[in-house]
């Protein structure tokens, strides 16, 4: 039996979808539909039935499926097993980021994992939060890097750092002397904010809701699609923003910007002048990726998840095996 029928149909079967398979596998449908038809000539029966535009798994594709599984599991522990026996990792890799970690963070953390890794070859992908997850849970990338909030259970999930997020205002702005600053200060002033589907976003929204300041409050901001641009509004004074403290190292130095730390949630008490700056870090369940680009990770600052399918769902490729084996494992990495 063919390995290439095989990963053909375990994309389609996982995908339920002749289409989606054809794109994560870069083939045409036509030639899907032929690697389909071949295994089920191969077994006598059909492993798919084709209804109402919808595709389903007969009893002996379930079958197919669960046995494809373990098979796919066991060919990347064999591949991991020999690669650690001869220290031997090439490849390529395919990772998606978050605007502002693909900015402002990874640049390091890839030039880090190159140097030790000079046989793989390594693609970056770019979107929002929103974006990344939807090519994790499609298999267009291995692995995504992002600093929102990911719900899908589908997801292995795992906080390997934390960054703070803080107010941002230009120079000489009346906040700008504050040594911490609340949402309703800032809510006071025009707000700038970054787009639906950012992390950001998300984890600002979380922190107003927390602060009791309604989720609708974003509503009537100044949406922009990218840390650079909020960055630049607010230099030129149209307004405030919440971005990440990573995001902007170089205006601090600059001068061109003023960071505030943001408030915990007893600042709304009596206890106010006693409370302390808040950080953005979201409680998830701890599961990794790749071991060596977890281990560049932990050397620099930001709120990084890295996004795998469960491991019964990771695509063939030359470092499926690496990823496999890591992602099974319960803690690498503690947030």
């Amino acid at each position: 039996m063919s390995d290439r029928r095989l990963q053909v149909f375990h994309a389609v079967a996982r995908l339920l979808s002749f289409t989606k398979a054809a794109e994560v596998l870069h083939m045409t449908q036509p030639a899907v539909t032929f690697q389909i038809r071949q295994l089920e000539d191969q077994f006598d029966t059909r492993l798919f039935d084709r209804t109402h535009n919808r595709v389903s798994l007969t009893e002996a594709g379930q079958i197919v499926f669960e046995y494809a599984e373990k098979i796919f599991e066991l060919y990347g522990e064999m591949e991991n097993a020999i690669r650690e026996m001869t220290d031997d990792i090439s490849g390529s890799l395919t990772i998606g980021a978050s605007t502002t970690i693909s900015e402002y963070m990874l640049p390091a953390l890839l030039g880090d994992f190159k140097s030790k890794n000079v046989d793989v070859r390594l693609r970056l992908r770019v979107s929002n939060t929103e974006g990344i997850v939807s090519m994790v849970e499609n298999n267009v990338i291995d692995l995504g890097v992002v600093e929102g909030p990911v719900t899908n259970k589908n997801l292995l999930v795992e906080v390997c750092r934390s960054d703070e997020l803080v107010a941002i205002v230009p120079p000489g702005h009346e906040l700008a002397a504050l040594e911490k600053v609340s949402t309703r200060e800032l809510m006071k002033y025009p707000f700038i904010c970054r787009e639906e589907g950012s992390g950001t976003r998300e984890v600002t929204i979380d922190y107003m809701q927390n602060q009791g300041v309604d989720k609708h409050a974003l509503n009537g901001c100044l949406e922009l699609g990218s840390p650079e641009a909020v960055k630049g509004a607010v230099e030129a004074g149209m307004g405030l923003a919440i971005v990440s403290s990573a995001s902007i190292v170089k205006e601090l130095k600059l001068g061109s910007l003023v960071s505030i730390p943001l408030t915990s949630l007893s600042c709304g008490s009596a206890r106010s002048s006693r409370c302390q700056p808040w950080r953005s870090c979201l409680n998830l369940h701890v599961i990794t990726a790749s071991e060596p680009l977890l281990s560049a990770m932990s050397d620099h600052a930001g709120s990084i998840r890295v996004l795998l399918p469960l491991p019964t769902s990771v695509k063939s490729s030359p470092f499926s095996g690496m990823v496999g084996h890591v992602a099974s494992q319960k803690s690498l990495c503690s947030g």
